[in-house]
């Protein structure tokens, strides 16, 4: 299950550091429209959502719109039409809240699958030091602790699989 339309569009507009002018028409040429993989009426719609949930808005703009964004400040150039209206449609601190922290949980939980990953092969590693020695001691053949070596990690695999579904993202 991906993430809902509001979702993809926020980090969009997020990660690409995209403004665009009030009066803009939201067509194939929109700057949302072009980054993401839905149709002018979808984007419309949940930018009009986004709107309402006080996610995007306008943003006063000069001759150049000041980004404040860490690490990417930076002055993005505008129409001359958004420049007579003077606003510009982007971010508001809230929306650059939400998608920041959600970016956020996003790399927490791609880290606490790794560490997940990595746990499951150091015991599966851990089991299998520990079994060797019973096998050289009963004189099972190297045949037999390669099967069991194998049933671990296919195991240890299972678990990984099976840790990965975190509803919180979907």
């Amino acid at each position: 299950m991906g993430e809902p339309d509001w979702a993809t569009v926020l980090e969009t507009i997020y990660e690409e550091d995209i403004y665009w002018g009030e009066q803009e028409e939201i067509d194939e040429n929109h700057p949302v429209v072009q980054e993401v993989d839905m149709d002018p009426q979808n984007v419309q719609n949940t930018l009009a959502y986004l709107s309402q949930t006080g996610l995007i808005g306008n943003v006063k703009a000069g001759m150049t719109a000041d980004i404040p964004r860490p690490g990417k400040e930076g002055e993005v150039p505008i129409t001359d039409a958004d420049r007579r209206s003077g606003l510009y449609l982007g971010l508001t601190s809230k929306g650059f809240e939400v998608a920041h922290d959600r970016e956020q949980n996003q790399r927490s939980q791609r880290i606490n699958r790794a560490l997940v990953m990595l746990t499951w092969i150091l015991a599966t590693s851990a089991m299998i030091q520990a079994i060797a020695p019973i096998f050289t001691v009963s004189g099972l053949d190297q045949l037999m602790f390669s099967i069991i070596g194998v049933a671990l990690l296919i195991l240890a695999y299972i678990g990984i699989k099976y840790t990965q579904h975190d509803p919180i993202i979907s």
